[in-house]
């Protein structure tokens, strides 16, 4: 199996049959911390010259963040740029609209960043037309009262 697929299966259930996933949502697995190795991280398509920005909230490792940067400077090049914005201090930014190409949000190790709806309108404001935005949430399950039946309270 490849290491994403074996990621997805740990999280989310089942067993691997041609690299598909064959049962359902485990949300035991799902409210686990999932780390990441920052040897692991792909460049998520990153090429030469794109401008790119890393959000941060206060409880990821500082030490990963300087890692993630370094990372992706290498990919983009000297000429493009790396931002690097605290999640909490996003909206106030001066970024002008459409400025990246990518943005990594809720990826640094240790990260527990929620996406409020302005942070996301801030996040859609600075990512240009075609940009892409890869962001990462902790989710954890919940019962809904009345749930109807649903295990966890998760709807069909």
């Amino acid at each position: 199996r490849s290491s994403d697929l074996q990621s997805y299966v740990a999280v989310w259930g089942g067993e691997s049959d041609s690299g598909k996933c064959t049962t359902g949502f485990v949300p035991e697995r799902a409210a686990r911390r999932v780390e990441i190795n920052m040897a692991d991280v792909p460049t998520f398509g990153i090429t030469t010259g794109q401008r790119v920005a890393v959000i941060w909230d206060r409880h990821s490792s500082v030490e990963a963040l300087k890692e993630m940067v370094q990372k992706t400077q290498g990919v983009v090049g000297d000429q493009a740029g790396v931002s690097v914005e605290n999640i909490d201090q996003l909206i106030q930014s001066a970024h002008k609209e459409s400025s990246f190409d990518v943005v990594l949000s809720g990826l640094v190790p240790g990260s527990v960043a929620v996406h409020s709806p302005e942070v996301l309108a801030e996040i859609a404001r600075i990512l240009r037309p075609e940009g892409r935005l890869f962001l990462r949430e902790p989710v954890s399950p919940s019962v809904t009262p009345g749930g109807g039946g649903n295990e966890g309270g998760i709807r069909n």
